[in-house]
């Protein structure tokens, strides 16, 4: 056992004395499978954005040095498509010592303070892993200075000791490892994806081969110009309170021949991708619970990328802090309100005690649909966005005068993007023939509210314009139901409701206290009459509306000289 350590021991001396005195290691072991190959648009890596344009310039380099590699002759750069068909010709760098017809030149010095092997000084490269460069993050080629740039095609003129054959171009250079001349992009090329392949030659063999992916954008335009966040509410602070659901825009400019796709990041977990065309410019994030500063990152991609296909990115820093006011647009009411949707990227009631669950409950196929407006987002309503919530009770205790009374305040606050019903409500009686219809209108500039039963029906409304900071309106509609009539009115909170009058409709039988609401689409039965507001309540529209919030509170009463003054509140 000794003697064999032994042996082992002189065996391991005598190869590293021998390596020792061979110097370069490369000199003695092959080279092939340890170079690394790349090319940079204008100031970019391809590692970094894979996206070309008709202008810009491709320089192929080498990551690391290779001027006292023995074997090293040439470099080889030409495209293929996906399938591997050739496109144009191959461009072949050689040393001047081994190129055709060429005497042997020593390389010229390096600059000072450059090392061999790396891309121009200009080149930003982070070498992060994830990271891209910054040159990069909004377009980042197509910014840079026409002194970087070639209009039209690319002609093989740029590039001097070049001789051409029918299939390739041969460029004679002093030395590889640094200032190549910029690759020829082939004439009349498509837009589309192509790999870039890299051949290492040697004197009689290719010592290595590379790959990179890159998509051909023409004279296309293609950026992410910004990204912008919006909360559910309003808010004047740039803080974020913790466990908010925040919509992200990404802010694209694409050729109408693109559909691109993004992908969302929050560090390296990918939160979210989809097409332009599918709503995949928009996320929604819930933020964190602690504070601190995150960052969200969308990358765009002129179509569903491949790996190793690299796109154009931005990021943003959200600040999340407890200091952030978290308030509805409503919260002034919250001790009456008995349902509240604040619309914070889902469809639940916010005022649900534990174990009850009431949220609004989609009446058309897919999913919800939210949609910003300013700094604001909000909860997309029409014919294709219906949604109900099928049991509420408008019944409540009245401590001041000892018993149930039924009447409430619906309180909305939207946006008006079409003409039609945006809510309905529908109050239940004994027999379905006592049923009693309230519908709120939007045409134009005016408002109207109606309400409807069996026999009979009346309307009110009121001029409206939104103003042009803020167009969201935000209504109050109060009912209210005592001996034997169901009365109904409205107002605005800027004070238009004095033009509003109370409107009353006699009941056919006792109301059950219960009822449905529902927002895109009226709840009255099909063929009812054109209303005094001169709309049809159940005409369908696609987009009506975007919903930021919307409660039902009840309402109190007061006793005045022996009378019961109802409490409409704001505008009545």
């Amino acid at each position: 056992m000794c003697a064999q350590k032994v042996a082992t021991a002189l065996i391991i001396v005598c190869i590293s004395s021998f390596l020792a005195g061979c110097g370069e290691l490369d000199t003695v072991l092959p080279s092939a499978g340890t170079y690394r190959v790349n090319a940079r648009v204008n100031d970019a890596a391809l590692d970094d954005c894979s996206l070309v344009n008709a202008k810009d310039r491709i320089y192929p380099y080498f990551d690391s040095s290779v001027a006292a590699d023995p074997d090293l002759t040439g470099l080889a750069v030409f495209l293929q498509t996906p399938s591997g068909q050739g496109v144009g010709k191959k461009i072949r760098y050689t040393l001047k010592a081994d190129a055709p017809g060429q005497e042997d030149t020593p390389s010229s010095e390096q600059n000072p303070g450059e090392e061999a092997g790396q891309p121009p000084a200009e080149s930003d490269q982070t070498g992060a892993e994830g990271q891209k460069a910054d040159a990069v993050t909004d377009g980042g080629a197509e910014d840079q200075a026409d002194g970087n740039r070639q209009t039209g095609q690319h002609t093989a003129s740029a590039a001097p000791d070049a001789q051409m054959t029918e299939t390739e171009t041969l460029i004679a250079v002093d030395r590889l490892d640094r200032d190549l001349p910029f690759f020829v992009l082939p004439e009349k090329l498509d837009m589309g994806l192509y790999v870039m392949v890299f051949q290492v030659l040697g004197k009689n063999e290719v010592l290595y081969r590379e790959e990179k992916i890159i998509y051909y954008l023409e004279n296309t335009r293609f950026s992410l110009i910004d990204i912008q966040r919006y909360l559910p509410d309003v808010s004047g602070s740039h803080l974020i309170p913790p466990g908010t659901t925040v919509m992200l825009e990404a802010q694209v400019e694409a050729d109408a021949r693109l559909d691109p796709y993004i992908i969302w990041y929050n560090g390296r977990r990918r939160i979210g991708e989809g097409s332009l065309a599918g709503g995949g410019a928009f996320i929604l994030w819930k933020a964190p619970e602690q504070n601190g500063f995150y960052t969200i990152r969308a990358e765009i991609f002129p179509q569903r990328p491949v790996d190793g296909l690299y796109g154009k990115f931005r990021e943003i820093s959200l600040p999340i802090s407890a200091k952030a006011a978290s308030a509805g647009y409503f919260s002034g009411e919250a001790e009456r309100i008995a349902y509240w949707y604040q619309f914070q990227g889902n469809l639940r009631d916010s005022q649900a005690s534990a174990g009850i669950n009431r949220p609004l409950i989609s009446q058309t196929q897919g999913p919800p649909r939210w949609m910003p407006e300013h700094t604001v987002y909000g909860l997309k309503v029409g014919a294709g966005d219906v949604y109900r919530l099928s049991s509420f009770s408008f019944v409540s205790e009245d401590p001041s005068l000892g018993k149930k009374q039924e009447a409430g305040r619906f309180m909305l606050r939207f946006k008006p993007t079409g003409e039609g019903t945006v809510f309905s409500a529908c109050f239940e009686a004994g027999n379905p023939s006592g049923r009693v219809y309230l519908d709120l209108n939007f045409s134009g500039k005016s408002l109207g509210l109606n309400i409807s039963g069996l026999h009979e029906s009346a309307a009110a409304a009121l001029d409206y314009s939104p103003g042009e900071e803020d167009d969201f309106i935000t209504l109050y509609v109060d009912f209210a139901v005592h001996d034997g009539v169901f009365e109904a009115g409205f107002g605005t909170e800027d004070g238009g409701s004095a033009a509003a009058e109370l409107k009353r409709l006699t009941l056919l039988d006792s109301l059950t206290g219960t009822g449905t609401f529902q927002f895109g689409a009226s709840l009255k039965p099909p063929g009812a009459e054109k209303s005094d507001t001169g709309l049809l309540a159940e005409k369908p529209v696609p987009h009506l509306a975007i919903l930021d919030e919307f409660a039902l509170a009840f309402l109190r009463r007061e006793r005045r000289g022996g009378h019961v003054v109802r409490n409409w509140g704001q505008g009545f």
